[in-house]
């Protein structure tokens, strides 16, 4: 009778366990189901004028001999970190002046379903989005070397500062 009981409230805490885990469960998947969100452009441009974006964006004013070539803002993936959901795009403008060399900037940006909260120059473009890590291609020339080929996204968001392919970028409007 004794070995009954303990096989029975073992049996309980395994199914309130197993509760426990499902719910845990859902409520990941709700935030990650949250993270298929996708912007228009426009959308995109709203939230970083309204954020602070200190790049060029289509209709602003541009500065007398430069040309500009390209502007695109491309979607690299959604990153859940703790409780939201970041957005992930990569901001490519390519511009010269008349007659000069061809210049471009590549930036990271990141932002929420509310708002923009920042952007990392990057020179290289991302290779894939594994969960809440961003990582980048390895440079064949140095393959023993810890130049640095990722980006955590963690609970509190976009690290400060990181270190990407042997470069220390910071995080910034």
């Amino acid at each position: 009778m004794l070995k009954a009981q303990r096989l029975r409230s073992q049996f309980i805490w395994a199914c309130c366990l197993l509760l426990i885990v499902v719910a845990v469960a859902e409520a990941d998947h709700a935030v990650a189901a949250e993270c298929g969100r996708d912007f228009t452009r426009n959308q995109v441009v709203s939230l970083l004028r309204a954020g602070g974006f200190t790049g060029w964006l289509r209709g602003d004013p541009w500065e007398p001999g430069h040309m500009l070539d390209e502007l695109t803002i491309d979607k690299i993936g959604d990153v859940k970190a703790g409780k939201r959901c970041l957005h992930l795009y990569m901001y490519i403008i390519r511009h010269h002046l008349r007659g000069c060399a061809h210049h471009e900037t590549d930036r990271l940006l990141v932002l929420t379903d509310t708002q923009y909260l920042g952007s990392y120059i990057i020179t290289e473009f991302p290779l894939r989005l594994r969960g809440n890590v961003l990582e980048f291609p390895r440079d064949k020339r140095f393959p023993n070397e810890n130049l640095g080929y990722r980006i955590v996204f963690g609970p509190d968001g976009p690290p400060g500062e990181i270190y990407l392919l042997g470069e220390t970028h910071s995080f910034f409007k």
